[in-house]
Order: structure tokens, then C-alpha cells, then sequence
């Protein structure tokens, strides 16, 4: 897949550039390489899942006929998670191809409504592209801005969910109000009976996460550079 550049240009969704040492954290090697990609990942009864960042369709819908007993939502995130500014290190092609920081990348809509700058570092080892980065800041913002999550219990059928996937949740009456969306399935915990299942929900919102207009969200990047 491609994704277009403020010049007309298109480059791929996605790409690694870098140098993986052996000397580092595997750990830390992968989750460099999952965020370039803004990808997932989840291990479910012993394998491990990995997704790209990319928009999901809803894989099931989910209504009050599968409620199994307890459900909980809440419409506010915690003021202390949401983000209007990223700081991101990257590969800088100008600097020999090291790891160095590049202009803070705003939500100035964001930045006004809070009335302070609320940030958080983005260490992109991996990624060379000003595009790329500022794709992966964008969505990084956007991931603090949904508000919504769910506590729920499902019946049997939720078996055949796992963290990632996206559902649907509809229903009539006062809790339609605040609960037909989309949500990414966060975690799928097991109850005291063995055909009900507990499953935590994010909102998620495939247009405000991953889409990317270039003339209207790319930034020039002149001036002074700012540590992540």
C-alpha cells in the first residue's frame, strides 16, 4: 500500500530502514520495529499475532442478546493520557544515517483546546522518512483522543475473539447513545463459567486513527530540532 506525500508523491504505508545490533535488547528491537509499522501484537493461548497498522473492518457485532452480566462504560479518558504533541527521534539522513530528533509534531487544534502542550517521545529507530514519522505521530495523538472503552461480559461466541480484533457494539435504547461505535478488543478474559467470557473494549475509530491528508496534516519540519 501506498500513502501520498505534501509533493504529490506516493511512498510506501510502511517501510524499516536501519541498523538492528546484536548488542541491544531484542525486545527492544522488536517494539521499535512494531511502531514503525504501527503494528500489534498479541500472543493468544501460546502463538503470537502480529498486525499492521492499517483499518479494520469490524470482524463481529456484539448486542445485548450476548451480554452476559456485567457491563461498564466509560466516555472520558483520563486527563493525564491525552496527547497533543509528539517528539520524535528518527533516521536522519543527513546525519549519516544516525538516530537523532527532528521538530516536535502538533495537533495545534489540541494544543489550543488544552491550553498547555501535553507530549509524549517517539524513539522511530527504524524509520527515515519525515512522512512516515509524521503519519506515526498523527495516529499516536489520535490513539489518545478515544475516549471510550467498555467492560463487558460475552457469551460463548467471544471465544473466537483475540486482542485486536474490532467489533461492533449495538444497542437500543438510552445505552445506544454511548455505545454503537466500533471497538478494538483490548483483552478477553475468562469468567467463572466456562461459556461467558469478560472483554475489555477501546474505541476505535479507522478514519481519525489512519487517515492522512497531506495538505492539511504534513508539516514542513524547519527550524530547530527538538529531542524526543
Amino acid at each position: 500500500r501506498l500513502s501520498p506525500k505534501a509533493d504529490g508523491t506516493f511512498e510506501p504505508l510502511y517501510s524499516c530502514s536501519g541498523v538492528i545490533s546484536s548488542a541491544s535488547d531484542p525486545y527492544s528491537n522488536f517494539t521499535d520495529l512494531l511502531l514503525a509499522g504501527l503494528g500489534t501484537h498479541t500472543v493468544v493461548h501460546g502463538k503470537s499475532y502480529l498486525l499492521a497498522g492499517v483499518p479494520r473492518d469490524a470482524v463481529k457485532t456484539l448486542t445485548e442478546r450476548t451480554e452476559r452480566g456485567e457491563f461498564e462504560i466509560s466516555t472520558e479518558r483520563p486527563w493525564r493520557d491525552h496527547v497533543n504533541t509528539v517528539r520524535v527521534n528518527m533516521v536522519m539522513a543527513d546525519k549519516e544515517y544516525e538516530v537523532g530528533p527532528a521538530p516536535v509534531y502538533r495537533d495545534e487544534a489540541l494544543f489550543a483546546r488544552d491550553g498547555e502542550e501535553r507530549a509524549i517521545g517517539a524513539d522511530l529507530s527504524f524509520v527515515d522518512s519525515i512522512t512516515q514519522a509524521q503519519r506515526i505521530a498523527k495516529h499516536l495523538i489520535a490513539l489518545s483522543q478515544m475516549e471510550k472503552s467498555v467492560v463487558r461480559g460475552e457469551d460463548i461466541e467471544a471465544i473466537r475473539l483475540i486482542p485486536s480484533n474490532v467489533v461492533r457494539l449495538h444497542y437500543k435504547g438510552s445505552r445506544g447513545l454511548v455505545a454503537n461505535d466500533n471497538y478494538q478488543v483490548e483483552s478477553r478474559a475468562d469468567r467463572d463459567r466456562l461459556d461467558e467470557f469478560n472483554l475489555v473494549l477501546r474505541q476505535y475509530d479507522p478514519v481519525r486513527l489512519f487517515g492522512w491528508n497531506p495538505a492539511v496534516d504534513s508539516r514542513a519540519w524547519t527550524g530547530q530540532l527538538e529531542a524526543a
